[in-house]
């Protein structure tokens, strides 16, 4: 009965420091990537749901499929090195890929 009694408390304690670990984890404000184009702090959560569900990466496997060759591309703004993009929000890396990457229609442009 005397060991029963003395694993209880330690227990008890364990599943409060987890709790409390768990809980300070959430409370880390996000650190901005030393890549602007990484930067998704300011993205609501459907914008980041949306570059999740489009396996939107900052660096191609495929060279002939970057983003800057996308028909979706947009040119950065000057001094950013980062562009956007019609249907992934956000920063976007000119040598990244998504799943939506259509190539450019040379008539538009």
């Amino acid at each position: 009965m005397a060991s029963s009694a003395f694993q209880n408390p330690t227990r008890r304690r364990f599943l409060a420091i987890v709790a409390g670990a768990a809980t300070m984890a959430g409370c880390q404000p996000e650190v901005a990537p030393t890549d602007p184009c990484l930067d998704i702090r300011a993205l609501s959560e459907s914008d980041r749901r949306t570059r999740t569900a489009t396996n939107y990466v900052a660096q191609t496997a495929l060279p002939d499929q970057r983003c800057d060759t996308c028909q979706f591309w947009l040119p950065p703004a000057s001094p950013s090195p980062c562009g956007g993009c019609v249907v992934v929000k956000g920063p976007i890396h000119p040598e990244g890929h998504c799943t939506s990457w259509a190539p450019v229609d040379n008539v538009t442009r």
